[in-house]
C-alpha cells in the first residue's frame, strides 16, 4: 500500500492525500478479514461437511471403511448418521418413507447399468459372510497387558479365534494370529449360597427346611450366569415355582416328591447374562401328579439348607481349541514402512522388526462394546460382548532419533462380519519410505491356492517362488480356499477404498504393486507393495483400510479358481 505523505498547510492537495490513505487501509483492512473469515470459515466446512451417501437398512450395517463426513440414512428409523473418522454420530431424524421409495428405484437402474468396475467385483469377504450363520455374540477373553482374544461363532460349533497383541519393545495393539477353532460351552460352579430371606409359615430345623402354605415363598440373590437349586425329596414332597429377574412368561416348575427320600439337585436356569440376578421360590402346593403320602393338600415345600446352602451358582464356560491357523501370527498384516530419517546409518521398520521398536502410543482405548478397558488382568473364561474396537493414536520413530517421523491412528473393530482395519499416517518429516499396507500372511499348511476377484489363481506351495499378480492393484479382493485336509474352508482379505490404500495412480510404488510370495514351508504372504524408495514429503498423509474374514466355504478349492 503507497501511502501519501501529507503535509501541511491543509489545502485540497493534502485533503486527497488523507482520502487517499483512508481508502486504501479501509480497503487492505476487508482483504484481511475477508482472508480470515474464508480460513475459518473452511475449518467450519470441514468440521461439519456432509457427504451424503446412500442409506443403509439399519444402524447396525453403517460401514466402517468410511470417510470424515460420510453421511448416511437408516431406512428402519429414518435417523441420519455422520462419520467422524472412527464413529458414526447420530444427527438427525427424517421421514424414511419418500427416500426409500427413490433409493429402490435407482439402485434397480444402476444394477441394470452398472457391468463392470469396482463395484462388479466379487468380494469374498462378503460371500464368507453369506455361507455361515452369523450371530451377534463375540466372545473375549483377557490375556496379558493389552493383549486379547476375540472369538466370533460362524457356523455349527465352529468360530474365528482371533488374537489382538502388541510386540515387546513397542506399543502398537496389532492383528496377530487367526486360528479357525472348534467351542464349547458348559456350566462351572463358582460356589453354594443359602436363600436370603422367606414369607409365610416356615419350619427351618436341621439341613431340609420347608413350608406347607401355599402361597409362602423364598428369595436369593446371585452372582453368575445360572443355578441349579438343591433340595431334599420324599413321598411328602409337592410342587416349586421359580421366577428369574421378574419373567413371569418363563416360570420353571419343579417337584420335590419322591418315593424315596434323597437330596438331589436340578438345573432352573442358564445362560443369564453376567451380574447380579433375583430367583423366588413359590409354593404351589401338591404335585398333580402325585398326591402326598400324608394326604391330599397337605405336601412338604422342600428346601436343602445345609452344607454350604440351597443354590449352587453357576458359571457359563466356553473352551475353544484350535483346529487350524489361518492368518499368521509372526507376519505384520495392517501396514508395515521401513523408514530412514536423515542422520541415521540404516532403515528400520515401522512397526517393531527384529526387537527394535519404533512405535509409540500417545493415547490408546479398547472398547468392549461401550466399555473402556483398563484392567489388563488374565481371565480364565470367556465373556460375551457383541463388538470390540481399537482406537490408536501413535507416533513412529527411528530408534537412533529423538523425534518422531510419522504421526499414526489407527482402528480395528471386530464384530459378526471379522474384521476391520484403517490407518491413516502422516509425514512429520521429509523422509524415504518403502513398505507395504493389507498384507495377507497366510498359512501354507491350511491353503493351496489364492484367487482374485478377477478370477485369476495363484499357487500356494513351499519352493515355487514368487508370483507378480498379472491383474496388478485391479483386484480388491482375495479368497485363500482351504487345501484337500480343509476343504470345506476358506479365508479372505478385501481391500477397501482401493484408490486409497494402493495409491492408484501416483508415483514411487513398485511395479506391479501387488505380488504373492511362498516365503517359507509355513508362510505365505500376499504384499501391496504400496511405497518403494518414494520420497515423502513433511504434512503427507496417507490412509489403508479392509477386511479379513474366514470360515465355511464348501468345496471352495473346487469352486474358484
Amino acid at each position: 500500500m503507497a501511502r501519501k505523505e501529507i503535509k501541511g498547510p491543509i489545502n485540497d492537495n493534502t485533503l486527497n492525500n488523507t482520502n487517499h490513505n483512508f481508502k486504501e487501509l479501509y480497503d487492505e483492512f476487508g482483504n484481511v478479514v475477508k482472508t480470515v473469515s474464508d480460513k475459518a470459515f473452511d475449518k467450519v466446512v470441514d468440521s461439519a461437511k456432509l457427504n451424503w451417501k446412500e442409506p443403509v437398512s439399519s444402524q447396525s450395517n453403517l460401514p466402517d471403511d468410511a470417510d470424515e463426513g460420510d453421511t448416511r440414512m437408516a431406512r428402519d428409523t429414518g435417523k441420519v448418521y455422520r462419520f467422524d473418522w472412527y464413529s458414526w454420530k447420530e444427527i438427525q431424524e427424517i421421514d424414511a418413507g419418500p427416500v426409500n421409495e427413490v433409493d429402490t428405484r435407482l439402485t434397480s437402474q444402476l444394477a441394470q447399468t452398472t457391468l463392470f468396475g469396482i463395484k462388479s467385483q466379487t468380494d469374498f469377504v462378503d460371500i464368507i459372510n453369506r455361507a455361515n450363520a452369523i450371530t451377534n455374540s463375540l466372545f473375549v477373553r483377557k490375556r496379558s497387558d493389552r493383549a486379547f482374544e476375540v472369538c466370533i461363532p460362524f457356523k455349527g460349533n465352529k468360530a474365528q479365534q482371533w488374537y489382538m497383541e502388541k510386540d515387546e519393545n513397542d506399543d502398537f495393539i496389532k492383528l496377530s494370529a487367526g486360528y479357525i477353532s472348534e467351542y464349547g460351552i458348559s456350566n462351572v460352579s463358582i460356589g453354594t449360597k443359602l436363600y436370603d430371606s422367606t414369607s409365610g409359615n416356615w419350619i427351618k430345623s436341621g439341613n431340609y427346611h420347608y413350608t406347607t402354605e401355599v402361597g409362602a415363598t423364598f428369595t436369593t440373590e446371585f452372582e453368575g450366569n445360572g443355578v441349579e437349586f438343591i433340595y431334599f425329596e420324599d413321598a411328602r414332597g409337592g410342587m416349586w415355582e421359580f421366577v428369574v429377574d421378574g419373567d413371569e412368561s418363563n416360570k420353571i416348575n419343579v417337584s420335590v416328591y419322591g418315593t424315596s427320600s434323597a437330596t438331589k439337585r436340578v438345573l432352573i436356569v442358564d445362560g443369564l447374562s453376567d451380574g447380579t440376578h433375583t430367583i423366588i421360590g413359590t409354593f404351589k402346593g401338591d404335585d398333580p401328579n402325585n398326591t402326598p403320602s400324608s394326604g391330599s393338600g397337605t405336601s412338604r415345600g422342600w428346601v436343602y439348607a445345609g452344607g454350604g446352602g440351597t443354590w449352587t451358582m453357576l458359571e457359563t464356560a466356553y473352551e475353544f481349541v484350535k483346529e487350524v491357523e489361518v492368518f499368521k501370527a509372526v507376519s505384520n498384516k495392517e501396514f508395515a514402512l521401513s523408514i530412514r530419517p536423515p542422520g541415521t546409518s540404516e532403515p528400520q521398520w515401522v512397526p517393531e522388526h527384529n526387537g527394535i521398536g519404533t512405535v509409540f502410543t500417545v493415547e490408546q482405548k479398547v472398547y468392549f462394546d461401550n466399555e473402556l478397558q483398563t484392567n489388563w488382568e488374565f481371565q480364565d473364561n470367556y465373556s460375551q460382548f457383541n463388538s470390540i474396537t481399537v482406537v490408536q493414536k501413535m507416533v513412529g520413530k527411528h530408534s537412533e532419533k529423538s523425534n518422531e517421523s510419522l504421526e499414526i491412528t489407527t482402528i480395528h473393530t471386530f464384530n459378526a462380519n471379522g474384521v476391520f482395519t484403517k490407518t491413516k499416517i502422516k509425514v512429520l518429516e521429509d523422509i524415504p519410505l518403502t513398505g507395504y499396507a493389507m498384507m495377507a500372511p497366510v498359512n501354507i499348511n491350511f491353503t493351496n491356492k489364492m484367487v482374485t476377484n478377477l478370477d485369476n489363481s495363484y499357487e500356494i506351495a513351499e519352493g515355487i517362488g514368487n508370483h507378480d499378480l498379472i491383474e496388478n492393484d485391479k483386484a480388491s479382493s482375495f479368497l485363500f480356499t482351504g487345501n484337500s485336509e480343509y476343504p470345506n474352508y476358506a479365508a479372505a482379505m478385501s481391500i477397501s477404498q482401493p484408490i486409497k490404500t494402493l495409491r492408484m495412480g501416483e508415483e514411487g510404488r513398485r511395479n506391479p504393486v501387488m505380488w504373492l510370495q511362498n516365503r517359507s514351508s509355513s508362510l505365505a504372504k500376499l504384499y501391496p507393495n504400496v511405497f518403494e524408495s518414494y520420497v515423502a514429503k513433511e504434512g503427507e498423509e496417507f490412509e489403508f483400510s479392509g477386511y479379513y474374514v474366514f470360515g465355511e466355504l464348501p468345496l471352495a478349492n473346487e469352486l474358484y479358481g
